[in-house]
Parts: structure tokens; C-alpha cells; sequence
């Protein structure tokens, strides 16, 4: 159970629980930023190979086999790094039974609306500490996931390009195992 601390003590745990809690939130943004970044990167260097694979001698002309790998190794990517951005909003297993306890006065949930009368009152009563700690553990969650979707979508996209390498080499060198010469 939660046992609540008191004075200098306290305030210094507030305290290092807020700044954890802000680096989590931080690590989580920067996901993000990192998952659009190279997203659009992915993109823009899907449609220079294309040109470039397009410029080579042989027909333009795509089969069945040219269209699924074009949605696997092209659309694919882009989605895992979507999955990045939009996390699913499951909550950590492990925090299920402190849901009575706290009242979610650090961050505001939909799913306990409550009115203005009732939130101040919250504000004043309970632990602070139990409070912030909690929502740490919810948001160094989301962070390890996006973290982990982050590296999936890296290796997915490396995946592709070494794919795209190949096909075009194969092709180059007169070996065109699509078909389309």
C-alpha cells in the first residue's frame, strides 16, 4: 500500500517525481518528433528510388508481385512509424489496483469527469507523491513503447531499402526477377 511521507522529505520526493515525470514526458515527445522526422524522410527517399528504379532500361509495367511488394516494403514502414504517434491507450497492468486510491489530480482523466467543487477538493486532500508517482508509471510505459515501435519501424524501413537495393541491382544487371523486362 501507499504509506505517505511528511515534510522536507516529502517535498523533496514531489519534487524528484516531478522531474521524472517531466523527463518521461519529454522522452515521449521526442519520440514523436523523432517517428515524424524520419516517417517523412522515409517518404521522400521512397519516391527518389522509385524515379530512379523507374529510369531504369525495362518496362514500366507492374505485376501482381510488383504491386505487393511496393504495398509491404513502400505503405508498411509509414504505418509501423503512425503506430508510433497513435500508441494504443491500454493502462500498465501493474497500476490496476492503485486506481481507487488515486485520484487523478495530476493529470485529468475522461474517464472520471468531475466537476470543478469536486476537483479542488481532491486537490487538497491525498498524496501528492502517490499521485505524480502513479502518473510516472503511465507515462515511462508509453514511453518504453514508443521507444519500442520507434526501433521496429527503424528496422522495418531498413528492411525496405535493403529489399528496394536489391531489386534495382538484380534489375540493373539485367535480371529482372518482377517481370517487367
Amino acid at each position: 500500500m501507499i504509506k505517505a511521507a511528511s515534510g522536507r522529505e516529502s517535498d523533496a520526493s514531489v519534487n524528484c517525481l516531478l522531474a521524472a515525470l517531466k523527463e518521461a514526458q519529454d522522452s515521449v515527445r521526442s519520440y514523436d518528433s523523432k517517428a515524424q522526422i524520419v516517417g517523412v524522410g522515409f517518404i521522400f527517399t521512397i519516391g527518389i528510388i522509385t524515379k530512379l528504379g523507374a529510369s531504369l532500361p525495362g518496362t514500366s509495367e507492374l505485376n501482381m508481385t510488383g504491386v505487393i511488394l511496393f504495398w509491404m516494403l513502400g505503405i508498411v514502414p509509414i504505418l509501423m512509424y503512425g503506430f508510433v504517434l497513435y500508441p494504443s491507450r491500454n493502462s500498465v497492468k501493474s497500476l490496476q489496483s492503485y486506481k481507487e486510491i488515486v485520484r487523478h489530480k495530476f493529470y485529468i482523466s475522461s474517464e472520471r469527469p468531475r466537476d470543478l467543487d469536486t476537483y479542488l477538493k481532491d486537490i487538497g486532500s491525498g498524496d501528492w507523491s502517490a499521485e505524480i508517482a502513479y502518473e510516472l508509471i503511465k507515462v515511462s510505459s508509453l514511453r518504453d513503447l514508443k521507444r519500442v515501435r520507434f526501433i521496429r519501424a527503424l528496422r522495418t524501413s531498413a528492411f525496405s531499402f535493403s529489399v528496394v537495393a536489391v531489386l534495382q541491382i538484380l534489375r540493373s544487371s539485367g535480371l529482372d526477377i518482377l517481370g517487367r523486362g
